[in-house]
């Protein structure tokens, strides 16, 4: 006798599927099941939307999948189970890996078949065309971001502009200035410039172009 195969079936209604129910969809998938005289293990997601990353019944099925629980995966519709079309290929190249087909039922599609393996590999084309679209964009924002003199990806150190900030500083440099050139606020500028003077009392009563001044005691001599 040939070994059962067993099939994971998995079902979602999301939050805003107000008039719908899990049932609706298990009537359709249970018979298909059956007469496959497959037997069944049921995952379900009710109440989450498809956009959610976490999705705890989508979330046990894979889990159980690399565990070897099941052979076939049975769907109502795809939009069950992918939020995106990378989404989708990332969850068929898993099921790939473990040797374990899709099925979806609404639409006709069994990734298991040829035309099943012909649709799966147009549809990581268009995923990778997708993806390419993305980074595109990404990039275009970036440029147009720094066009207009906005500063991209991780924030400045300040530790690395103060050996500039004091050379500015030497040269006598407005302090207005100087935060320009390095792209830090005045205050973050003055601040700098304070702790430097603080450690070096040989220059603390010099006074720059722009800077706040100390107010200085000086000695009368008769």
């Amino acid at each position: 006798m040939d070994d059962v195969i067993t099939c994971a079936i998995y079902t979602r209604i999301s939050t805003i599927d107000k008039n719908q129910d899990i049932e609706v969809q298990l009537q359709e998938l249970r018979p298909y099941a059956q007469q496959k005289r497959w037997s069944i293990i049921e995952y379900t997601d009710k109440g989450i939307s498809g956009t959610k990353d976490r999705r705890p019944g989508l979330d046990k099925l894979m889990q159980d999948a690399r565990a070897k629980k099941f052979q076939v995966f049975m769907v109502y519709r795809l939009d069950r189970i992918a939020r995106s079309l990378i989404h989708l290929l990332h969850i068929l190249t898993d099921l790939q890996s473990l040797q374990i087909g899709l099925i979806s039922l609404k639409e006709n599609l069994d990734f298991n078949t040829s035309a099943g393996l012909l649709l799966a590999q147009l549809l990581g084309a268009f995923g990778e065309f997708e993806r390419s679209v993305m980074v595109s964009r990404i990039r275009s924002g970036q440029l147009h971001a720094r066009a207009k003199g906005k500063h991209i990806g991780r924030k400045k150190s300040i530790q690395a502009d103060e050996p500039a900030i004091i050379a500015l500083y030497e040269q006598d440099t407005p302090q207005r200035e100087i935060a320009r050139r390095v792209g830090l606020t005045l205050s973050t500028v003055y601040r700098i410039i304070k702790k430097h003077r603080d450690t070096h009392t040989g220059d603390c009563c010099k006074i720059g172009p722009g800077t706040i001044p100390e107010i200085a005691v000086l000695e009368c001599v008769s």
